[in-house]
């Protein structure tokens, strides 16, 4: 039986409303940050009814931090980083697995309070989909952007989220972005 996945509209959602549980005191609460998105994802996945398998080091499945699976075959895949000053940075690392991963739904969640540098991620994520010649139909990409809230520092209890979706050639198709969330509740 195919299960149906959620909308990306669903999914952020989903994670704007569920982000203050992570137990994160700031925006650059690494561990909690992670903990928290890959924990949101997991209860979602079986909520739904798929296998859940998530990375356990020191080897993850394929690489990937975790993936949802349906009749042995991998329905959604699923990145978080947060260290977002390193070489190769998300998009060249994390989105590039995900681009070469079979799936019908990619989620990459990473972190950039720069505008600029925010726009360029978008650009680079969009060129790796497009100049990946093998594609499934149906699949799509979900890169998901925290930010800085209020107080624009890495200690700043707030953070805001923006979503791109992109179909599988690589175009934006839909945007979503979060007001303002505390990370203390």
């Amino acid at each position: 039986m195919k299960r149906m996945l959620p909308s990306p509209k669903e999914i952020f959602d989903q994670l704007v409303k569920d982000t203050p549980n992570f137990k994160a005191k700031c925006y650059n609460d690494d561990r909690a940050c992670t903990e928290g998105n890959k924990g949101f994802f997991r209860r979602l996945g079986e909520r739904l009814g798929f296998t859940v398998r998530e990375a356990r080091r020191p080897s993850e499945f394929l690489k990937l931090d975790q993936v949802w699976m349906e009749g042995g075959n991998v329905i959604l895949a699923m990145e978080h980083e947060n260290v977002v000053d390193i070489r190769p940075d998300a998009i060249e690392d994390e989105w590039k697995k995900l681009v070469n991963v079979k799936a019908r739904m990619k989620v990459l969640t990473t972190y950039q309070s720069d505008p600029n540098k925010r726009n360029e991620m978008v650009k680079r994520a969009s060129r790796l989909i497009e100049s990946n010649p093998l594609r499934l139909p149906e699949e799509v990409y979900l890169l998901i952007l925290g930010s800085h809230g209020e107080e624009k520092t890495g200690k700043d209890p707030f953070i805001r989220y923006s979503c791109y979706v992109f179909n599988n050639l690589g175009k934006v198709i839909e945007q979503f972005r979060s007001g303002t969330i505390s990370m203390n509740r």
